[in-house]
């Protein structure tokens, strides 16, 4: 679940294709994360099925179409409750509590942090 955490938040910060995101995480984490598209593609689909993000083709000269993501109001909803509410059981698991610990104060003030997705003490 902290990589929705993780996917969301970048996504709270500015918009962002695929890759971008997988190399904002990789260097907002210091390289301890890797996400893959496997991983990453099929949570951004069900994040737009579900309404957290949307997606616009971005056209640039010479390159590929890319799907840009953009978070919605319902997908701040959900960093929120994501943020707040979890069970005990994820709070024993360091990435889980230490990506939550990140994030939550930022949270009171309606926004993430940039390139502090990791706290003291966290690999």
């Amino acid at each position: 679940m902290y990589l929705e955490i993780l996917i969301l938040a970048e996504l709270a910060q500015r918009p962002a294709h695929g890759y971008e995101l997988k190399e904002r995480i990789h260097r907002d984490l210091a390289g301890s994360v890797e996400i893959n598209s496997n991983t990453l593609h099929p949570a951004l689909r069900r994040f737009s099925t579900d309404g957290l993000v949307r997606s616009e083709e971005h056209h640039e000269p010479g390159r590929p179409t890319r799907q840009v993501y953009r978070l919605t109001e319902a997908g701040r909803r959900r960093l929120d409750t994501l943020l707040t509410d979890f069970e005990p059981a994820a709070a024993r698991r360091a990435d889980e509590f230490w990506t939550r610990v990140a994030f939550f104060s930022s949270r009171q003030r309606g926004r993430t942090p940039t390139g502090s997705a990791s706290a003291p003490g966290c690999p």
